[in-house]
């Protein structure tokens, strides 16, 4: 709507249809390189209300995996956010694959399907804590997920499951350049230049 009022452009299919390059263009850009380092890891549930239903890994709700970088050990650094379809080996180690460099030093909870992780190439340190009496543990990660989803609630107040991975790239974009002060719309940009079009017609739900 910011863009239609500022632009003087309607609001579907053009303004609309813009904000989807730029996200398109963001995606390609997190796509394209990977995280190293010490690495938190996670899974995150995004969707509608969970009263009376199953919470947590049972839930119905869409699954995404969290990978986040830290300086030093305990400075967040770069992030990156993946829709999963499940929470098997097999997708835990396809995700870590896209997204983190082999031999990285990857921290998570004590859930099984992360112990493939050792057989990928990747340093794990599991652990089994409970949130309240241990907050330390994953709390960068912990941060993030609340930030991306205040995000997406409070400025586009839900969005359609399909549309979801499009604007985690984008928070994942923004936060990933945050410290690029006064480059970030020519970064923005360049990002945009070299990616491929998109059409109407490719977005999801057009």
């Amino acid at each position: 709507m910011a863009l239609q009022r500022q632009l003087g452009m309607t609001y579907n299919k053009t303004s609309w249809l813009l904000l989807h390059k730029i996200r398109e263009g963001m995606g390609k850009r997190e796509e394209s390189w990977l995280i190293d380092g010490t690495v938190e890891m996670d899974e995150a549930f995004f969707g509608g209300s969970t009263t009376g239903k199953k919470r947590g890994r049972g839930t119905e709700k869409v699954t995404v995996m969290v990978s986040l970088s830290l300086l030093d050990g305990d400075k967040p650094t770069f992030v990156k956010m993946q829709v999963i379809p499940d929470m098997t080996s097999n997708t835990v180690e396809e995700t870590a694959v896209k997204t983190i460099t082999k031999g990285s030093c990857i921290i998570s909870d004590g859930y099984h399907t992360y112990r493939c992780l050792e057989e990928k190439g990747y340093r794990h340190m599991p652990k089994k804590f409970n949130p309240k009496n241990e907050p330390e543990h994953l709390k960068w990660m912990h941060t993030i997920i609340a930030n991306v989803k205040a995000f997406i609630q409070g400025t586009y107040h839900g969005l359609a499951q399909k549309h979801l991975q499009a604007y985690l790239h984008e928070f994942c974009y923004r936060f990933n350049i945050r410290n690029r002060h006064g480059m970030k719309f020519k970064h923005l940009l360049y990002t945009c230049l070299m990616g491929k079009p998109t059409t109407y017609r490719a977005i999801p739900g057009y």
